[in-house]
């Protein structure tokens, strides 16, 4: 369990300079923002298409990666459903559960471990993923949150198929099958400008944490928590026993999946009338129990 925690531990430094920055005022909101924005629209979709398209990804796809990967989400999202209708739970926070519970931050979180644990294959296998999962996070977020909804379909059905991200997967996908390559200067230009994609993401994550929301409504904050960091991931090794992957695969596979949940669903709930506040409190509590979780998994997987 030892090297586990020390090999999870950088990344969450990393996560720790980027708190501390925003908390001694190194950078503010505007900053974060701005540098959040920054790694969405540009330094990580660059990382995307670049890997993706030096790779040899028809090696690397598995038709059973999307089975498990749907089919765990699924799951959980159907159990969080039926937990908050067993326990009566109000409608703005019942959607936040369920999408605290599924949606990870995949791009953010997941991406970045996925790279330091396995290189370029474990970047490429994980935007992969990305490319198929965040449509359908994002459907199943609708849903969830519909209950309490008084606006932002259009942006959030736009945002579901046009994000950076899923466009630069797909960009990177075509190229690699189709075995076309990048001009020199182009890739160059690629490479550079992906350089800090990983290291700014987590500095942004941990800027963005703001531990004032977790106070009030714990049970709800834990119980999403541990379908996301726990449930989710356990189902999909399950899973793969009737899916069978090779160990990279697998690996990969569950280390998007132990992913905390996605910042992004702070926004999602606030444009849809969920409680924007729970939102924010299982974001900080998941990110910060993660590091506990992800060393678990990694030693699992050792």
């Amino acid at each position: 369990m030892g090297s586990a925690i020390a090999t999870i531990a950088p990344i969450f430094l990393v996560i720790v300079v980027g708190f501390f920055a925003k908390k001694y005022s190194f950078i503010n909101d505007t900053a974060v923002k701005i540098n959040n924005r920054l790694v969405f629209y540009i330094f990580l979709p660059a990382l995307l298409v670049y890997k993706i398209a030096d790779s040899k990804i028809a090696q690397l796809f598995q038709p059973n990666m999307i089975i498990v990967l749907y089919l765990s989400v699924f799951l959980i999202f159907l159990l969080s459903l039926v937990i908050s209708f067993l326990l009566k739970v109000n409608k703005k926070d019942a959607g936040v559960v369920a999408i605290s519970s599924f949606r990870g931050n995949f791009a953010y979180m997941g991406l970045p471990i996925a790279y330091y644990l396995f290189s370029n294959k474990g970047i490429v296998i994980g935007s992969m993923l990305i490319a198929f999962i965040v449509p359908f996070v994002n459907i199943l977020s609708i849903f969830s949150l519909s209950v309490s909804s008084s606006s932002g379909y259009k942006k959030i059905i736009k945002d579901t198929f046009l994000t950076p991200i899923v466009i630069a997967s797909f960009i990177g996908i075509f190229l690699s099958i189709y075995n076309i390559k990048i001009p020199q200067v182009l890739e160059k230009f690629l490479q550079i400008l992906s350089l800090p994609a990983l290291t700014l993401a987590l500095v942004g994550i941990g800027a963005s944490l703001e531990f004032k929301t977790i106070y009030g409504k714990s049970f709800l904050i834990v119980l999403s928590s541990m379908l996301k960091l726990v449930a989710l991931p356990a189902v999909g090794l399950v899973l793969l026993k009737f899916f069978p992957l090779n160990k990279i695969q697998s690996d990969v596979l569950l280390v998007m999946l132990a992913a905390p949940p996605a910042t992004l669903n702070y926004i999602m709930a606030q444009q849809m009338g969920g409680n924007e506040v729970l939102a924010s409190a299982n974001i900080c509590l998941s990110t910060v129990f993660s590091f506990v979780t992800y060393a678990f998994w990694i030693y699992f997987m050792r």
